[in-house]
């Protein structure tokens, strides 16, 4: 069968070996418009969340029993890690109020795991885990080594306004590869959910990280959202096929990476609010502990400080930590000081940010950008609640596909290098939301 995936009018020719060994028709798996794969209702069950892998004929079904489904994912947890070896699997009830499931379910499903080496069953006793390691061959049918693809593990995105910066990379890492003769696979850890927290997410990511290692990709390029849990996962990988990180580096991984000036470009952002006249000058982020989060707060400190020592005065360093949803407390009060004393200006470590800030800002009666100048970062959000354009600064996300498709396809060939650490500029973006005083 010869697969054609249509994009912007022109036919893209691509084998993709999941499909074909599993005899899928071109309705029930495609390329869609903007270069992402797509599914239809049957297909995309068994794809989402990264709960459920295709690899046999038999799980073509559009629902799994309970005890199936607790079983995919606790599965998934001591393949991963989440469960380490030799530590106590959580007692049936916490699993059954954990996953809304019956206890017999959640039985059934241990039994299974038993069965299959992965943990240990001792009379009156929680069962133990195991692990990957000590386990049973497995009794699946494998779906087949896929040396001509090359797994991209990244979050679809959906809250942007037009093209998604998912579709954008995804789009010039399968042209950049295509020309190479490798094709890229879309694995979304996201499904139809927002990003998660730390555990929910290296939950979703590690069957995809272990997925790719099970169906011989070529390499593995990846946008990670958990930060410490799947580092053991990420290192089996990197020891096996080339991995490249996008946007964020995870601490005590040293792999390939690509991502933007993130310290550099907030320090333009941060210049340009200073240039207008403004002197106070908060800056709203998010408590994660990721590497491009770190460093745009670190730009505008150093931005700041820079200022106050050319002038010979020391500037207040203003930053709100806030989830950007529920936790206003201390937002709400800087604000509310008085007109001589509160920020004129407000700088967001992301666009999202800036978004939920006006809003909350319109809400409490103020008006941007008479009351407060505000200033994004991804250049993903172009206009604000009230109409007015968001200041911005904008990232290559097509340089950063290419170039971490150039990575890839470098590794092929020479896997005894050092790692490459490639950032690229952000470009300040100038519209309405932030004026002179």
């Amino acid at each position: 069968m010869c697969w054609q995936f249509q994009r912007h009018g022109h036919y893209l020719p691509q084998t993709i070996q999941t499909a074909l060994s599993l005899k899928l028709a071109p309705k029930d798996l495609w390329l869609d418009s903007y270069g992402q794969v797509r599914y239809n209702r049957c297909t995309q069950n068994l794809f989402q969340n990264g709960t459920k892998m295709i690899e046999t004929e038999s799980d073509l079904g559009l629902l799994e029993p309970a005890s199936q489904r607790v079983e995919t994912i606790l599965r998934g947890r001591i393949e991963t890690g989440v469960y380490s070896p030799r530590s106590w699997l959580p007692a049936e009830r916490s699993l059954a109020e954990e996953l809304g499931v019956h206890r017999r379910s959640v039985r059934s499903a241990i039994n299974r795991l038993a069965e299959a080496g992965l943990i240990e069953q001792k009379a009156r006793c929680r069962p133990i885990v195991l692990g990957r390691e000590a386990s049973a061959p497995s009794t699946r049918t494998p779906l087949g080594v896929a040396p001509g693809l090359v797994a991209l593990i990244m979050w679809h995105g959906g809250f942007e306004q037009g093209t998604t910066i998912q579709q954008r990379i995804f789009w010039t890492v399968n042209e950049a590869l295509s020309a190479r003769g490798y094709h890229a696979l879309f694995l979304d850890p996201g499904g139809s959910d927002d990003v998660g927290g730390e555990d929910e997410n290296a939950l979703r990511e590690g069957p995809l990280l272990q997925y790719a290692l099970d169906h011989g990709v070529a390499g593995v390029i990846f946008y990670p959202y958990a930060y410490s849990s799947n580092i053991a996962l990420m290192r089996r990988v990197r020891s096996i096929m080339p991995l490249v990180l996008i946007d964020r580096m995870v601490p005590g991984l040293e792999t390939d990476f690509v991502g933007v000036q993130n310290r550099d470009a907030m320090i333009s952002a941060v210049n340009h609010l200073l240039a207008l006249g403004h002197t106070r000058i908060a800056c709203v982020c998010m408590p994660e502990p990721i590497n491009s989060v770190q460093d745009r707060v670190a730009g505008y400190r150093s931005a700041i400080q820079a200022d106050g020592v050319s002038k010979g005065i020391t500037r207040p360093e203003i930053i709100i930590n806030t989830d950007g949803s529920r936790h206003w407390d201390v937002f709400d009060a800087v604000v509310n000081m008085s007109a001589a004393t509160r920020p004129t200006a407000i700088v967001c470590v992301n666009d999202y940010l800036a978004f939920n800030v006006c809003t909350r800002l319109l809400s409490m009666g103020f008006r941007v950008p008479d009351d407060f100048s505000l200033v994004g970062f991804d250049n993903i959000i172009k206009v604000l609640p009230n109409g007015i354009g968001l200041t911005t600064i904008s990232q290559p996300y097509e340089e950063i596909g290419r170039e971490a498709a150039r990575l890839m396809l470098q590794r092929q060939t020479d896997r005894s290098t050092p790692c490459i650490h490639r950032e690229l500029s952000g470009q300040l973006v100038v519209r309405e939301s932030a004026r002179r005083i």
